[in-house]
């Protein structure tokens, strides 16, 4: 048989003065913890010819060893140096949070009633365990328009939106055989769908000694043209002429239903083509003081119509 090894600690509990104690009997005596090395009866574990501190008490708030106040708490504000986790925390139980307590924190938050696209909102991922993650106000709004868009369909024929301009200075154009762009009468529009259709209408005011046309251009195609028939003007409308009232102002109008096929910015514009003579614009021919030479306004109307 081998060795058997030291007799291991004899607890006593606590010291008894009538008690008789041998080698390695242990007592607790005053908070400390004694080991008996001479066999004594009556004699304090105090007395270090019978007894060897085992464990001192340490004294309360401060300990002892190592972990002394003034090892942790230098400056003794009850903040443990160098720590971060604890940093000003005391030993406290906190009760885990529940569904009521939570309800509490959220009912008591400061309202806000403006969210913008930066705020965070928590929820419960189902599809990844249940675990707790957040979704900005901007992803909350982009969903739900893209499932409300699948709810509301926009009937076929709806105005959409509608986009105007009113030219009220005059112009002379005064460049001939060649297409010229009447000043202030360009219009944007950018279409929520494909499908949609653009409505222009147009009226411009003004006044012609010798033949002149206008036509819509939408960027820098003509639309709503005549078929091409030889040398002849294709144009959306003739500017009329009127050879012996040159004191007089017409006005030139027209509707028409363009599919652009697009949801990109686009601009339509009108454009007047004059022959071997100005056209005026919002303006009769001669012009002169009178209550029968006038000035009138055009204007480009656009409309977008549900595909």
């Amino acid at each position: 048989q081998g060795d058997k090894g030291d007799k291991a600690v004899n607890w006593k509990g606590a010291y008894n003065n009538s008690t008789n104690y041998i080698i390695d009997d242990a007592v607790s005596y005053n908070g400390s913890s004694y080991i008996c090395k001479l066999a004594t009866t009556g004699n304090l574990p105090t007395n270090s010819t019978y007894w060897d501190l085992l464990a001192q008490k340490g004294t309360d708030g401060v300990g002892a060893g190592d972990m002394v106040k003034l090892v942790y708490d230098t400056n003794n504000n009850g903040v443990v140096d160098n720590s971060e986790k604890l940093n000003g925390q005391s030993a406290s139980f906190y009760a885990p949070e529940t569904t009521t307590t939570i309800g509490t924190l959220i009912n008591s938050a400061t309202a806000k009633n403006t969210p913008i696209d930066a705020d965070q909102v928590g929820l419960m991922d189902s599809v990844a365990s249940n675990i707790f993650k957040k979704l900005s106000w901007a992803n909350i709004k982009a969903t739900l328009k893209t499932y409300f868009d699948t709810l509301y369909t926009t009937n076929g024929g709806a105005i959409l939106q509608v986009n105007s301009v009113t030219k009220t200075d005059i112009q002379t154009i005064s460049t001939y055989n060649t297409w010229i762009d009447i000043i202030g009468l360009s219009v944007s529009i950018t279409p929520s769908s494909i499908s949609s259709k653009i409505l222009i209408m147009f009226s411009v005011n003004g006044s012609v000694t010798y033949d002149a046309s206008l036509r819509i251009v939408r960027d820098s195609t003509p639309v709503g043209v005549g078929d091409a028939a030889g040398a002849k003007m294709r144009c959306t409308t003739e500017f009329p002429c009127y050879m012996n009232t040159a004191g007089a102002m017409v006005v030139s109008s027209i509707t028409y239903l363009d599919t652009p096929a697009t949801i990109s910015a686009i601009t339509y514009k009108i454009q007047a083509y004059a022959t071997s003579q100005p056209a005026y614009v919002n303006r009769s021919a001669t012009d002169i003081e009178g209550t029968h030479n006038s000035r009138g306004i055009s204007t480009v109307t656009l409309m977008e119509i549900a595909g």
